[in-house]
């Protein structure tokens, strides 16, 4: 179990956690988000991950994938994925960070939400065909929530200011 710490110690009473394996040829992430305040949503974005730009604006739990041919492969291709409470997905390939990306169309992927009073579980099932070149699997672990936003990451990725799209912070899967 992986605990993402708040940004730069944010005040929050949230807390964040995930975990992941590898079954059956999926990755399979599992978020649990804890909060007292209400969930940041916005009903307008649609159950097409390929629509939902600015998602991220309100409340997600996010995973960066990143198959790499070694283990300082930094510029390889990355896939990031959101999920808000609601289960509103959203997705994206980043080839150069803010500069060149695109939404993978042809992506298998599924979200599962369990929503109780102050808190909510995602489920992230990603199929990821098996790349014989591409054998070091890296991923970042993070989440947007409460108004304010409070960003969260994991203590490889504790910056001065947020940037989740630092693939050398990914973490080994």
């Amino acid at each position: 179990m992986i605990l993402l710490k708040p940004h730069q110690q944010t005040p929050t009473d949230s807390s964040v956690k995930v975990n992941y394996e590898r079954s059956k040829g999926k990755w399979i992430f599992n978020f649990e988000v804890i909060s007292s305040q209400n969930w940041q949503t916005d009903k307008k974005f649609l159950n097409r991950p390929e629509k939902n730009w600015e998602l991220w604006k309100k409340d997600v739990v996010e995973v960066f994938f990143q198959p790499r041919s070694h283990a300082e492969d930094f510029s390889a291709p990355y896939l990031e994925l959101q999920v808000s409470p609601l289960n509103q997905g959203f997705q994206l390939m980043i080839l150069s960070p803010r500069e060149i990306f695109y939404t993978p169309l042809d992506l298998n992927w599924d979200s599962k939400v369990k929503l109780g009073d102050h808190s909510w579980k995602s489920e992230i099932q990603l199929d990821w065909a098996y790349d014989s070149r591409k054998t070091f699997f890296y991923a970042g672990f993070f989440a947007c929530l409460n108004k304010p936003q409070c960003f969260f990451s994991d203590e490889h990725h504790q910056t001065e200011k947020p940037d989740f799209h630092r693939p050398e912070f990914f973490r080994c899967l």
